[in-house]
């Protein structure tokens, strides 16, 4: 067993009044000093997003907005000039097909984004398909942007559900986007399968 007591400690420890047939001392509470006025408070989260497969935190100035479908759950932030559109949708694949159903779906969401842009040019830059190595999750991963803004989605395929997360800011600064797109995405938190 771990002590967690010096030798000196513990004979001293077990000589005090509070052991003994000595009084015991009288405690004070102690003060604590005034709080500064120029650190930063604890702010709870502005989202805090609880689904049967996942949870979704997010600080700041969100707010959830209106979504016409049932399995999108859709996200704004002014500050950031920043939208968030999270989506799930349920599956029951074999682990074996995990690789296939997430390089179809890659292809679908590059395809949803030109269709959404109605002839507008797009440009996509990295973009990645890759089963981790547990096999238990396929991560598919693009970004891009247009005129108006700079997107970049991430999604997981697994054998129970595709959860994916599209986070588009109105910027040219792709620094910015970046920073945006880490805090969205470190937000996320879902279970396996």
């Amino acid at each position: 067993m771990f002590n967690w007591f010096k030798k000196s400690e513990k004979k001293e420890r077990h000589q005090h009044p509070e052991h003994t047939s000595e009084a015991k001392p009288v405690f004070k509470p102690a003060k604590l000093p005034p709080r500064r006025s120029d650190l930063p408070t604890a702010q709870p989260a502005a989202i805090e997003f609880k689904h049967e497969e996942f949870v979704f935190t997010l600080g700041g100035d969100w707010v959830r907005v209106s979504s016409s479908d049932a399995n999108q759950f859709c996200f704004e932030s002014k500050g950031y000039k920043t939208s968030v559109v999270l989506s799930y949708m349920s599956l029951n694949i074999t682990q074996d097909k995990i690789l296939g159903a997430a390089e179809r779906y890659a292809l679908f969401r590059q395809e949803a984004e030109k269709a959404a842009r109605h002839g507008e040019p797009i440009q996509f830059g990295d973009k990645w398909v890759e089963l981790r190595d547990t096999k238990d999750v396929a991560e598919v991963a693009y970004a891009g942007y247009d005129s108006k803004m700079i997107f970049r989605f991430f999604g997981f395929v697994t054998q129970r559900k595709v959860l994916s997360l599209w986070v588009a800011t109105e910027t040219r600064d792709n620094d910015l986007s970046k920073r945006v797109f880490d805090e969205v995405f470190r937000g996320l938190k879902f279970y396996v399968p």
